[in-house]
């Protein structure tokens, strides 16, 4: 896990040319099972709901099978109604880079329908990021109830409302982060990850 920086969510979101925006985050290597276009699909309605929320997609085709899926997922973008509230950042991204976008983010989603692990969940903690994730994971579910540093949905009106809350709730977006924070420094700080290994 790379150092823990500190919170620079306004200063990105400058410099990215989103201030004054509520950022909800996807990031990683476009995949279908990662099911993205689910919260394209649903970002009107959280639009409709929070003026200032803007979607930020930071990804990148890493295996030339997904490259089709990226093109496609692109003109979903689109398409959408709430496409001018959409902003797509190509990658990839060298290691800052992808530090600096993740700092942006007011809540990480991660949709996903497959998987058994998540390198971002475990960059959204370093960063003390508010996340909701797919009831269909149950490796996410389960580090979200440990870490209790977000929302578990399952229907798209689950998830929905799960991300406006987070938004527009500061108090809980906050408790998020400060129990994300909490778990990072009581379970994978580095003196910890020192003292199992010296032990």
């Amino acid at each position: 896990m790379r150092k823990i920086k500190p919170d620079l969510k306004e200063r990105a979101k400058k410099e990215l040319g989103l201030a004054g925006k509520k950022i909800v985050l996807l990031q990683g290597y476009f995949r279908r099972s990662k099911n993205f276009e689910r919260v394209v699909r649903l970002f009107p309605k959280i639009a409709d709901n929070v003026d200032d929320a803007l979607l930020l997609i930071a990804s990148a085709a890493r295996r030339p099978e997904d490259i089709a899926y990226r093109d496609e997922f692109l003109e979903f973008v689109a398409k959408s109604r709430a496409t001018d509230k959409i902003k797509v950042l190509p990658g990839p991204f060298s290691d800052e880079r992808y530090d600096f976008i993740l700092s942006s983010a007011d809540v990480v989603v991660l949709p996903y329908l497959k998987g058994a692990q998540s390198g971002i969940m475990a960059h959204c903690l370093a960063f003390s990021k508010p996340m909701v994730v797919s009831s269909d994971i149950y490796a996410l579910v389960d580090s979200i109830q440990k870490t209790r540093s977000g929302l578990v949905a399952g229907t798209d009106a689950e998830l929905t409302g799960a991300i406006i809350k987070i938004l527009t709730d500061k108090n809980l977006a906050k408790e998020f982060s400060d129990y994300a924070r909490r778990y990072i420094e009581e379970h994978l700080s580095w003196q910890i990850i020192s003292s199992k290994h010296m032990g």
